[in-house]
């Protein structure tokens, strides 16, 4: 093929067509290549947000999982010591029940005996087997304090836990017939002979007469010789353990034995002096029953 040559106002337009293609063409280029590296760039951008937006994420996530582990710590360690703290305090209460058990225990049966019952006694609540066998200082069988046995323990003399009252012997200047007795178990027979024979009310007898304790109503005004028993067994003049165990005042206690038309006999548990006085006296008085 051959190419005409052409002058200048020929060949000036088709030159000015080829130069504008080609600017156009390098224009693209260049846009091209622009778009290309912008692309690179939003790429490396979001694959950098990504890895930053992973990183933080187990950053997290590991945050997290310490957390946990350190609540699931501190919750075992509460359980831990609450527990403790339970079985603790279950303990504390077993001991002293556990010692109760213990104390009331079945006795061993005596040997060579059958058919024998078994008896909660008064005295601290012990089992026995049979019957009830009591010691000077123990709880008698109607709440009082035993001061005197026989028949080893089987019977004796309690006396109230506290004192009734104080009260005058009664009947001043008069005579009272069969309450003369002193010794020890005519305590009885001398208070149903004084609130038979003396009218007065609210005497030492009456008042002795009238105490009830735990469904007992059985009570009297001991005798002189009883109520010197009271003093040395278990009153200011009993041998330690049993000093005063029977609570008494440091005063003057009626016996319900007569002296004379004007007198009966007291003692005066400071000292443990017996005497007469005279009958219109205000003393105290301490109900005993036999058992």
């Amino acid at each position: 093929m051959k190419f005409k040559s052409c002058n200048h106002q020929q060949c000036s337009p088709l030159l000015v067509f080829l130069l504008s293609m080609g600017v156009l063409l390098s224009t693209d280029t260049f846009a091209a290549g622009v778009s290309q590296a912008q692309l690179a760039a939003e790429r490396n951008a979001r694959i950098n947000a990504d890895t930053t937006l992973t990183t933080n994420l187990a950053a997290e996530k590991n945050a997290r999982i310490a957390a946990d582990t350190a609540e699931t710590n501190a919750r075992t360690a509460a359980d831990t010591a609450e527990a403790s703290a339970r079985q603790a305090a279950i303990q504390a209460a077993i001991t002293p029940l556990q010692t109760q058990i213990n104390s009331s225990a079945l006795p061993p049966l005596p040997p060579g005996q059958f058919q024998v019952s078994l008896t909660r006694c008064g005295n601290r609540n012990t089992l026995q087997w049979g019957p009830c066998h009591y010691a000077i200082g123990d709880t008698g069988p109607a709440g009082g304090i035993v001061f005197y046995v026989t028949g080893g323990g089987l019977h004796g003399l309690e006396a109230a836990p506290v004192d009734q009252d104080s009260a005058t012997w009664g009947c001043f200047t008069a005579p009272i017939a069969g309450a003369t007795g002193s010794a020890v178990g005519t305590g009885a027979a001398n208070t149903a002979a004084i609130v038979a024979g003396c009218a007065e009310p609210g005497t030492a007898a009456k008042v002795a007469d009238a105490y009830s304790l735990n469904g007992y109503d059985d009570w009297f005004l001991p005798s002189k010789d009883e109520l010197n028993l009271m003093y040395i067994n278990i009153g200011l003049g009993a041998i330690a353990p049993l000093t005063n165990v029977g609570g008494f005042a440091n005063g003057y206690y009626w016996s319900s034995t007569y002296n004379d038309y004007n007198s009966a006999w007291n003692q005066y548990f400071d000292s443990g002096s017996q005497y007469p006085l005279d009958k219109d006296n205000s003393l105290r008085v301490r109900a005993v029953r036999a058992f």
